[in-house]
């Protein structure tokens, strides 16, 4: 069993013209894509996927809940190596508070992955305000 279940399933919708479009498009400066939510996945996967465009991606959502979901959702798609979630600060950058040493851990082995480029890292998901 592949760590990515659904891997045969991205394959065979890769042919559909619209994502094929999609694909085409991706050495763009700037992508900017609106629809339904549920296609995000499969557009996110397109395009990081070999067979798709396989461009690095970063997908950016606005709530964590978001984020979760869809980075469980590319992982069932690319396998777990190759997506990672980028967490948000606990803490507001004016508080007098440390964020908790997972989190900075986490981050810093995302941006680490990032650097290195050598471990299959497709798609970074984050929110908004992990960006900021």
């Amino acid at each position: 069993m592949t760590n990515a279940p659904l891997s045969g399933l991205l394959h065979s919708i890769l042919p559909d013209p619209a994502l094929r479009g999609v694909v085409e498009r991706a050495g763009a400066p700037v992508l900017e894509l609106q629809g339904a939510i549920a296609t995000r996945q499969l557009v996110a996967g397109a395009l990081a996927a070999d067979e798709g465009a396989g461009r690095p991606v970063l997908a950016v959502t606005a709530t964590g809940r978001e984020a979760d979901e869809l980075t469980a959702s590319l992982k069932s798609f690319l396998g777990e190596g190759a997506v990672v979630d980028f967490p948000s600060w606990e803490t507001l950058p004016h508080e007098r508070l440390s964020p908790r040493a997972d989190t900075v851990g986490r981050r810093l082995e995302v941006l680490h992955r990032l650097k290195t480029g050598s471990d299959g890292l497709r798609v970074v998901v984050a929110t908004v305000r992990s960006l900021i």
